[in-house]
């Protein structure tokens, strides 16, 4: 912290290191990180993926600067704020057209502590489905390879897979209203320094946020 705040200027410059699940810097982060270097081209970017738990716990520990993470964030020493809000859809082969046989399959999910794969079993749960099984994958490309290849189903944003569903490689499924949306936040710690680069990354979040004018 004191290393930021002797160098930080009012020309951004130096390292800014963001955190993100693999959902969110697959389909929300190009284009904000693509403007924000466009914009600030000497701010060094470092973009970092993990699960939940793990992304809280470097934010606590002053690994990167704020992070993406989706779902609540009940941590005392941490302040989140509503980034992007999604839309969770089931996913499956684009053969399956009736959700009546998804118990017979598999469930495909990321292998920590995903906020997706939480919210799907505690959907199958609650709907006296049978308890799956369960597939742990390390990637999102692997995940949506799998469905699409009829392994088994998942719950993702409609945004992830909006495209290979144009594309006739995955099919959607509408998700109960209760569950359908969540909130993927940027979270910080409270006591964080806030050096120019996160000032203005901050802003640029904020600006995106912010309705189109009619």
């Amino acid at each position: 912290e004191a290393s930021k705040a002797v160098t930080s200027a009012p020309e951004p410059r130096g390292p800014l290191t963001i955190g993100s699940s693999q959902t969110c810097a697959a389909v929300r982060l190009p284009k904000l990180l693509a403007k924000y270097h466009r914009q600030y081209p000497d701010v060094a970017i470092t973009l970092t993926t993990d699960y939940m738990t793990p992304m809280a716990d470097k934010i606590l520990r002053y690994e990167v600067d704020g992070a993406f993470i989706s779902g609540p964030v009940d941590y005392e020493e941490l302040t989140a704020f509503p980034a992007f809000e999604e839309e969770n859809v089931l996913v499956s082969e684009p053969g399956l057209t009736d959700l009546a046989d998804a118990p017979n399959k598999p469930i495909l999910v990321f292998a920590g502590s995903c906020y997706y794969r939480s919210v799907l079993e505690r959907w199958l749960k609650a709907n006296a489905w049978k308890k799956p099984q369960i597939m742990e994958f390390g990637t999102l490309e692997a995940i949506m390879g799998g469905v699409a290849a009829g392994l088994g189903i998942t719950l993702l944003p409609r945004a992830v897979v909006a495209k290979r569903t144009e594309e006739g490689a995955l099919r959607i499924h509408e998700f109960p209203e209760t569950e359908r949306r969540l909130v993927t936040h940027f979270v910080m710690r409270k006591d964080a320094f806030v050096s120019r680069p996160l000032q203005l990354f901050i802003e640029e979040l904020a600006s995106m946020r912010k309705p189109e004018p009619v």
